[in-house]
């Protein structure tokens, strides 16, 4: 896992759940060749077949520009995140810097895709209050693995992801009336036609 320190959306559906749950528990729910044949004189040489290139990490394809790339994902459907405890981990900011932190509680994300194969998913994490980007990276996610985000400090955000094999994006805002006393996080989906969906899934509860 690695961990670096260093988004509700039109159509987006809400998940709501009862009880107090930590951010953790609120983002998951858990070459080969052919046989040889002999050949006569008069008879073209025998080509070999090519190998296989293994997959190569795509350099990143979105603009350094800390602005919204696309447009924003539909809704997830019924769709959840599969249950993953090796998958990347990045955390945004730090909660030692933000006040009142139990009335400002941090905001997670999961990313995935639907498929049996690997994706690379290009993030690009943008404070539009600060106008800058804090993170940009791309992350090499096997079948049944996803990536996990932590905003840590309450502000808007806007998320851009970009899948390097369907060739499909998405932008995903965040505002910071979503940093409240309850528990949230999104979830958001790469489907195999280049369409991405989102879920909020939310606790629920009044604050004081």
């Amino acid at each position: 896992m690695n961990r670096r320190r260093l988004l509700s959306a039109a159509g987006v559906g809400v998940v709501p759940l009862s009880g107090c749950t930590s951010l953790g528990s609120s983002l998951g729910p858990n070459e080969g060749g052919g046989t040889p044949t002999e050949h006569s004189e008069s008879s073209p040489t025998a080509t070999e077949s090519p190998t296989t290139t293994p997959d190569v990490e795509p350099s990143k394809t979105l603009s350094e520009a800390p602005t919204p790339k696309y447009s924003e994902p539909g809704d997830v459907g019924d769709d959840r995140p599969p249950r993953d405890e090796e998958g990347d981990t990045i955390e945004i900011g730090s909660r030692d810097t933000v006040e009142n932190p139990d009335d400002n509680v941090a905001h997670g994300l999961i990313i995935w895709h639907l498929g049996d194969d690997t994706h690379y998913l290009e993030v690009q994490i943008v404070d539009e209050q600060e106008k800058s980007g804090d993170y940009h990276s791309v992350h090499e996610v096997r079948t049944n693995h996803h990536v996990t985000i932590q905003l840590n400090e309450p502000s808007d955000y806007v998320i851009n992801v970009y899948d390097h094999q369907t060739g499909g994006g998405t932008t995903l805002t965040v505002s910071e009336s979503r940093f409240d006393c309850n528990s949230s996080s999104h979830w958001l989906v790469s489907y195999p036609d280049g369409d991405f969906g989102a879920s909020l899934v939310t606790r629920v509860a009044d604050c004081d």
